[in-house]
């Protein structure tokens, strides 16, 4: 990774994306976050798109810019995955640029069987080392912003840290792999998650994700909680 040195501007934009948080009632499309990402790294289109896991798009949402009708999507030549994808784009044997865009992306897990991901192109140049070394340190903040979904019904005395182990759960993540992703033990995830269920007046996992979803608990749910296993 090269050492990177950063405009005041620059180091401003990137406090932005790491503090961003989801608002409710405010379309991811307008949040600051986002548009501090632009100011980091220059690109002639970024978006947002919901992939299903065999690749069909359930939904895109243009964040800065928009795709011709004559350039694939960005995630079509690729399985869909989380994490980091990049891809420059297709030059001849002379150099020249003969199709395609350059590719940054970012997948990430929103829920079992769905990736929303995080595109940007770029259409005359590729993005260079140091924009790519960029995104990368902000990933771990715009992940966190893309998975979890605001929910103004949620019970304001839910600590921010349970309400985190509830998106992690609401992907399908077990105990042991949210305990990982946030780097604490299994006890401290289960003691989390003790809380939020209290505060919740819920029993179980499923009755967890339903309310952070805002969705009712569903009559078939069962009353056998399966707590915090």
């Amino acid at each position: 990774m090269p050492v990177l040195v950063l405009s005041e501007a620059e180091q401003v934009a990137m406090r932005g994306v790491i503090a961003g948080e989801p608002v409710p009632g405010v379309a991811l499309a307008v949040e600051g976050p986002l548009r501090h990402l632009t100011r980091l790294i220059a690109s002639d289109a970024m978006g947002i798109a919901l992939l299903e896991d065999n690749g069909s798009a359930v939904g895109e949402t243009a964040l800065h810019g928009r795709r011709t009708n004559d350039e694939a999507p960005p995630w079509d030549d690729e399985p869909v995955v989380v994490g980091i994808r990049q891809r420059d784009r297709i030059l001849s044997s002379k150099g020249s640029p003969r199709g395609g865009v350059a590719v940054l992306s970012l997948g990430v897990r929103r829920s079992p069987g769905q990736v929303v991901k995080l595109w940007l192109i770029r259409r005359e140049t590729d993005f260079t080392q140091r924009e790519r070394a960029v995104f990368g340190i902000v990933a771990p903040a715009l992940e966190r912003i893309l998975r979890e979904r605001p929910s103004s019904a949620l019970p304001p005395s839910l600590t921010v840290q349970e309400r985190r182990v509830l998106h992690h759960l609401a992907t399908g993540l077990s105990n042991a792999e949210i305990a990982g992703r946030l780097v604490v033990s299994p006890a401290t995830v289960r003691k989390h998650l003790e809380n939020a269920y209290r505060k919740l007046g819920v029993s179980n996992r499923l009755a967890a994700v339903n309310a952070l979803e805002g969705r009712q608990n569903r009559a078939d749910i069962s009353d056998d909680a399966d707590t915090v296993a």
